[in-house]
Formats: structure tokens, C-alpha cells, sequence
């Protein structure tokens, strides 16, 4: 591994607030200096150049040409992510990106085929791998307390806050719908525990509470099977109550043929919590104490870039949490999934390995 030094460390897109807990976790790590942002809007470039104090950009790709990064972190609008990120890896830039990394199966190809050239790492926000209820399912699961897994199911409520969410969010070609947005966290925790890729997707989504925004889906479902493999069931909605604690109210459900269990989160990696409950066939509802993750994304992320060329050639990014293969994983079959919803047929997945 090499030896570290600084990483200069910019940021393209502050149109989500997650951009600001990346910009925290990321400056919590010695090396990396924040020394530039960029977005296309500017009075959000107006209102946060004062909070960094660091140079701004109207153009990413000035920023790139000018400050010669090391990492990005992108939180730009949706729509427009796969740009970014493709732009930033053929440049030998490492990215981490929030979640959707893109909006279409074409977005989603060209960064694949710009991770081919292995120049540069990409991750992405999927926070639950760090999440410590979640985090104790999957402990669970790799002891085999559970059996054989049989079937997981999860339910991922956030809530909307129409008035405080840009004009983006609520069209189709720049948000990318519900089932890329909320349910890839789920997909890809379906994916970390059982190892399965399904065969086949079929999904659901509709707009019950804000029938003034016609191109956007409130509420969505997305059922994967494979043959001798478990299924899922994923369901995600923008309804949960204003009241709610959180800001977001998700559950996972796992059952397999020695035991079952039930796991809580609040959806969101900055609010701790949650609480897994075990009940098998020789031992009764119990509720476990929850396992501590070693490190954030983000160590994880900055981890792997110092790992040797050797090592990335190979594939060896451990100590890794997420790879580029799971990302592609993820990412995809929510896209399969909304085309399912789209045209309400069942999906095959062709690009299963």
C-alpha cells in the first residue's frame, strides 16, 4: 500500500443535503482537504461558499481542469450523475457519489465501461452496509443462525416535505424515479446478505399523494426471484407522517429455515439506533446487541484508493466494503425494476453473471 499524504478533495453538486454529511465525514479524515465546489446553480453556489470557504466553480469541469482533484464527492442532480461520474473516472479522478449513480441503463453502461479502465475508484452512499442493525443481520445471516434464507422483504418510508424539495425531484428525466432512488439501498442489502443476482423483476409504482406533480411516483414496490434462490419483496414510499422521528421509518424482514429475524433503522446513517429481534427454533424473540462497524464509507472509500495498482488490477479491494460490481448490481435492478413498473410486465435480467 502506498504511503499517505494529502488528497485534495472537491465537490460538484450541493443540490441534496447529503452533500453536507459527505463533505463532514470526509474532512474527519486527516488527509483529505476540501478545496473546491462546484454546481450549476448559483445561488446555491452563493450560499455555501461563505459555509467552506473554498473556491467555487459554475462549471465541474472547470474545477477538474483548474484544481486537479484527487476525489470528487458528487450530490448534483440525479439526472445528470452518470456525466459526472464517467467524466471524473476517465480523467483518473475517484469518485463518491451519492445515490442514484444513474437515472438510465445507458448512463449506467458508460460508467461501467469508464470502471473498466481501472484508473480510478468509484463508491457510492450506500449507507445501510454501515449501519450497526444492519450491519448484525448480516453477522447473522454469514453464522448461519437462520438456516438457508427463504425470503426478505423490506419497507423503506421516508418522508416528502413537498415544500422544501427543489422543482428536480419531481420529474421523471432529473430525479429518476422512486424505485432507483429509495429502493437501490434495499437491492443492495438483498444482495450483500444472500450472495443471489435475481433472474427475474417485476415492480409496481404509482403517485397517490401529489397528484399535482404528474411525473412522479410516491409510493412503489419491486418483487425479484430466481430459480432455488430466496425472493424479495421491496416496498418504499414518500408517505411517512411528518410526525415521525425520523426521517425515515425502514424494516427489514428476513426468514430462513432455522429462524427468522426483524431488523429497524431510521433510513438515515446519521441518526443511530434501530434494533434487531432473532426468534429460531429453540430460542424465543430475543433481541440482539447491535455490531459497531469498523470504519465509515468513507474511511473505506479513501482505504481502498491507497491500495497498490497491483491489487486493484486484480479485483483485491478488500479491505473494501463496496465494490464496483456491487454498485452495477444495485444500480441495474432498480432500473429493470422501474421498466418493469413502466409497461407492468415481468423483466428478465439479462446482465445476471
Amino acid at each position: 500500500m502506498e504511503e499517505r499524504r494529502g488528497l485534495k478533495f472537491a465537490v460538484v453538486g450541493l443540490q441534496h443535503f447529503h452533500v453536507h454529511e459527505m463533505i463532514q465525514s470526509m474532512l474527519s479524515i486527516p488527509e483529505v482537504e476540501l478545496t473546491a465546489i462546484a454546481d450549476f446553480d448559483e445561488h446555491i453556489l452563493a450560499e455555501n461558499q461563505p459555509r467552506y470557504g473554498v473556491r467555487s466553480y459554475r462549471d465541474y469541469r472547470d474545477m477538474l481542469e483548474k484544481e486537479r482533484p484527487d476525489v470528487v464527492g458528487c450530490c448534483t442532480i440525479p439526472g445528470h450523475r452518470a456525466d459526472v461520474i464517467t467524466t471524473c473516472l476517465s480523467q483518473g479522478v475517484h469518485i463518491i457519489s451519492d445515490k442514484p449513480v444513474a437515472t438510465t441503463l445507458d448512463g449506467l453502461t458508460k460508467i461501467e465501461n469508464a470502471l473498466n479502465s481501472e484508473r480510478a475508484l468509484l463508491s457510492v452512499m450506500l449507507t445501510e452496509r454501515f449501519n450497526p442493525p444492519v450491519l448484525t443481520l448480516k453477522k447473522l445471516v454469514d453464522e448461519g443462525v437462520l438456516g438457508k434464507i427463504a425470503n426478505f422483504i423490506a419497507m423503506r418510508s421516508h418522508k416528502l416535505m413537498k415544500e422544501t424539495r427543489p422543482s428536480w425531484m419531481f420529474a421523471r428525466e432529473t430525479y429518476g424515479g422512486i424505485l432507483v432512488d429509495l429502493a437501490v439501498h434495499d437491492i443492495d442489502i438483498f444482495h450483500w446478505i444472500t450472495g443471489v443476482e435475481p433472474t427475474f423483476i417485476s415492480a409496481w409504482h404509482s403517485n397517490v399523494g401529489s397528484l399535482e406533480h404528474s411525473d412522479f411516483e410516491d409510493v412503489g414496490a419491486i418483487m425479484l426471484s430466481a430459480v432455488e434462490s430466496p425472493s424479495a419483496l421491496v416496498r418504499v414510499d414518500w408517505l411517512a407522517p411528518r410526525e415521525e422521528i425520523a426521517h425515515g421509518d425502514c424494516r427489514f424482514f428476513v426468514m430462513g429455515t432455522e429462524g427468522s429475524v426483524e431488523v429497524k433503522v431510521s433510513g438515515d446513517i446519521s441518526i443511530p439506533g434501530g434494533s434487531v429481534r432473532l426468534c429460531t427454533h429453540s430460542k424465543p424473540p430475543t433481541e440482539i446487541p447491535l455490531v459497531e462497524p469498523q470504519k465509515s464509507l468513507f474511511e473505506d472509500f479513501i482505504d481502498a484508493i491507497w491500495c497498490d495498482a497491483g491489487e486493484r488490477k486484480t479485483g483485491n479491494l478488500e479491505p473494501r466494503v463496496i465494490t464496483h460490481q456491487d454498485i452495477l448490481i444495485a444500480t441495474r435492478l432498480t432500473l429493470l425494476a422501474r421498466e418493469a413498473a413502466d409497461h407492468n410486465r415481468l423483466v428478465e435480467n439479462k446482465y445476471k453473471r
